[in-house]
């Protein structure tokens, strides 16, 4: 059998071009992608501020930012990655968003899944605060601010780590 029969019958993953790619190219597609970001964002502000209406603020902060943590935190970056993804087609500036301005980790730690995680942590640090600086929502910031505090603690956890 041939190279050419053999690579036949390999099966390669579809091009998938990016989000920031797209929205760049095609205004409809950024309007459109706009407008179904902020109505999540206002979903995700109604939600809360329905769950603080209806319980005991005290437990009910608590226990919404822990389901935030556990359920709702990989979506809500997702829709922070896409906000800032339009806001750079709409010509806006971002006013935060510095992946590479964080310090490394020691050279000793940088292969280590710690060093990983705790690039993961930087990396949401970054995000959160950007994604804060860009809502006026009261309740939105509220919640970035409870999980920038947490993404800050688990960061100085790993920092420590790194550097025993």
């Amino acid at each position: 059998m041939s190279d050419f029969e053999k690579n036949e019958y390999v099966h390669y993953p579809p091009f998938r071009p990016s989000l920031r790619g797209c929205v760049c190219r095609d205004a409809r597609l950024a309007a459109s992608l706009y407008t179904c970001c902020a109505n999540a964002f206002f979903s995700i502000s109604d939600n809360i501020y329905r769950s603080l209406v209806c319980r005991d603020c005290d437990t009910a902060l608590s226990d919404l930012f822990e389901e935030i943590a556990e359920r709702d935190l990989e979506q809500l970056r997702t829709l922070g990655e896409l906000f800032l993804a339009l806001s750079a087609a709409d010509g806006q500036k971002t006013t935060r968003y510095p992946y590479f301005k964080r310090s490394a980790c020691p050279s000793r730690c940088q292969d280590t899944p710690a060093a990983s995680a705790l690039w993961e942590r930087r990396r949401n640090i970054d995000c959160f605060e950007t994604l804060m600086g860009r809502t006026e929502d009261r309740v939105v910031r509220s919640v970035f601010s409870k999980l920038l505090s947490t993404e800050r603690l688990l960061c100085h956890r790993l920092e420590a780590v790194c550097n025993s």
